[in-house]
């Protein structure tokens, strides 16, 4: 078992202060926005899948529940090129389903599906995606037919992780499957606990503590509000406790996101309320973000996140309340992680911070880095215009026009095209401190009416 996991159970265990082992500190967030896309066509389907095809570079949308009247669900092709949904015209394609699992595989570099309901019948057949057409795989063994099951990418093994889903039966389930690229495996579990049996969770990889996190669900009738990891290597689920943690519910959209460095929590169903709320996940622990603007209330949207654009993209879903399907397409963009600051220097009437940025420069390069200073700790956050700003790369940046002997508290802010970071960490400095010359030793006798000067040799500012 890898010191990652050790320390991430050291989060939740009563005697982690003994092991001497450090809770590792959550990742710093950036600030992120929703924004609408407008683009041309749009599949005709809610409830579909969506994954980012690194062949083409493009995003992949498959099935679904069909909006056209008369079909009730689809098995068409689409891809989202910039802001235009084109419909493919594979050779092969698996047949219309819904609540199917996909997600992409980098060790074949082929989208994996498994699965689905198709008028009251599951699937428990494997297809992948190699750009062009879909291919079935003939496996001797693998997971009963299913639909809603969890799939996501393990970096850690190199394998697709498969949990749960809902049996022909109504049953659920809570087994999990690992793909290798031609063939599944049933995963021993060690741990003496795992995720209740349920579908439709949410289950992304977490590079941070190297484990796949999976959270809500349906059991049973009733939606899950916990949250579980698994260290695949070791076949170890763990609950993870968390304060604050989003409400229970099912079908929420979870996808790592590299501009944050945090696994991003959308909407979801939940009997009560619609949902619409954003989350993130890191190193153990749930965080609200608080985008000014977001999608509508829903469940069941797609969600990948695109590198070639360095920003996460959701579509449709199903509208809570209403039940309606949505096709509307949005982009979740960050700007960068804040920097860290150390102590800064100060001299004549002048402070200089001192800073390294953070590796996470969100959607888009860092240009600038901003300094906000003010004499009453707290007050730089309420100031809108920065005192200094300096073109990146940089590691120090200078604020001139500085009153000596004053005390000001410093933070620091990168910037990119999506907007600025949070602030960093504060730090304080007095600036030229003006020394003060008390008493002064004269040699000789003085003549009357002579003038006497003191000279402040070796030191910095104007004595009084």
């Amino acid at each position: 078992m890898n010191l990652r996991w050790i320390t991430l159970a050291a989060l939740v265990a009563a005697s982690c202060t003994g092991l001497g082992i450090a809770s590792p500190a959550g990742a710093a967030l950036a600030n992120v926005q929703w924004n609408p896309l407008a683009t041309t066509g749009a599949p005709p389907a809610d409830g579909g899948l969506m994954a980012y095809d690194a062949a083409s570079h493009q995003m992949i949308f498959f099935g679904g529940g069909a909006v056209t009247p008369g079909n009730s669900y689809s098995n068409e092709t689409w891809q989202l090129t910039g802001s235009s949904w084109t419909q493919l015209s594979p050779v092969n394609s698996p047949s219309p389903r819904q609540y199917s699992s996909m997600a992409y595989d980098p060790a074949t570099g082929t989208i994996v599906l498994f699965g689905g309901s198709s008028g009251g019948t599951l699937s428990g057949h494997t297809w992948t995606w190699n750009g062009s057409t879909w291919s079935q795989v003939t496996t001797s063994t693998g997971p009963s037919p299913r639909e809603g099951a969890s799939l996501a990418y393990d970096p850690a093994t190199g394998t697709m992780i498969l949990f749960g889903g809902l049996d022909n039966s109504g049953g659920y389930l809570n087994d999990t499957w690992s793909w290798d690229g031609s063939s599944w495996s049933q995963m021993a579990i060690t741990s003496p606990t795992s995720p209740s049996p349920r579908f439709l969770a949410s289950l992304a990889y977490d590079p941070a503590t190297q484990t796949m996190v999976l959270f809500g669900g349906n059991s049973a009738g009733t939606d899950d509000g916990d949250t579980w990891v698994l260290n695949t290597s070791a076949g170890y689920w763990l609950q993870v406790p968390s304060t604050p943690s989003p409400l229970p519910r099912n079908s929420a959209s979870f996808v790592y996101d590299p501009a944050t460095g945090t696994d991003i929590l959308f909407g979801g169903n939940n009997p009560n309320q619609g949902l619409a709320d954003t989350w993130s996940w890191s190193d153990g622990q749930w965080t609200q973000l608080s985008p000014t603007q977001y999608p509508s209330a829903r469940y069941g949207a797609a969600m990948e996140y695109n590198p070639s654009l360095s920003e996460m993209e959701l579509f449709g879903g199903i509208a809570a309340g209403s039940g309606l399907p949505l096709t509307d397409t949005l982009t979740l963009s960050a700007t960068p992680n804040p920097p860290s600051q150390t102590t800064p220097s100060a001299t004549n009437g002048q402070l200089t911070v001192n800073f390294t940025p953070s590796n996470l420069s969100g959607s888009g390069t860092v240009t600038s880095f901003e300094v906000f200073v003010s004499t009453t700790s707290g007050g730089e956050n309420y100031q809108s215009t920065p005192a200094a700003t300096c073109g990146a790369p940089a590691t120090s940046c200078t604020v001139n026009g500085l009153t000596n002997g004053q005390t000001y508290y410093a933070t620091v802010e990168a910037v990119n095209s999506v907007g600025a970071s949070p602030p960093s960490n504060q730090e304080s400095v007095t600036v030229g401190v003006a020394p003060s010359i008390s008493a002064a030793t004269i040699t000789g006798t003085p003549s009357v009416g002579q003038t006497l000067t003191a000279h402040s040799s070796g030191v910095t500012g104007t004595p009084t």
